[in-house]
């Protein structure tokens, strides 16, 4: 497992839904499918969310599809298959969703964490966050850790 900070995204940079949807959605309802949905939500959401690589969806998302490779999944297989199978990824991340909110209607969003039954919902609410997990022990990791 990587160790690195997280970086908190610029606001200005985080990407739009529209950019989104057809590229980490449904690619990652793919990936899922084909049983590698961590190791992809692992590296496309680490590309996406941690501000390193901006625009990350530059030049045909050379980012994302170099972030999909490193997930052990072809990209350009990956993404053929969901430029040509679109309406099927939609529906099953629609199915996930519906099952989601019946399950916990509390929980929905990226990124979203719950602790002790708190949610925490969008980026600008990880240093709460943390200051949360503080309370209950959190401690920082020294690098021979």
């Amino acid at each position: 497992m990587r160790q690195e900070a997280y970086v908190m995204s610029d606001r200005k940079c985080a990407p739009t839904p529209s950019e989104v949807v057809p590229t980490t959605i449904r690619t990652a309802v793919a990936a899922t499918e084909l049983g590698r949905g961590t190791e992809y939500l692992n590296e496309v959401m680490r590309l996406v969310w941690n501000g390193q690589k901006r625009p990350w969806n530059e030049d045909n998302y050379k980012h994302v599809r170099a972030a999909i490779n490193g997930a052990g999944i072809d990209a350009d297989k990956l993404i053929a298959d969901v430029e040509a199978n679109g309406k099927k990824y939609d529906a099953l991340a629609n199915r996930h969703s519906e099952e989601q909110i019946q399950n916990d209607p509390r929980h929905e969003g990226v990124p979203n964490f719950v602790f002790r039954n708190e949610p925490f919902f969008g980026q600008d609410r990880m240093d709460m966050l943390i200051w949360r997990l503080k309370q209950h022990g959190l401690t920082e990791r020294t690098e021979a850790e």
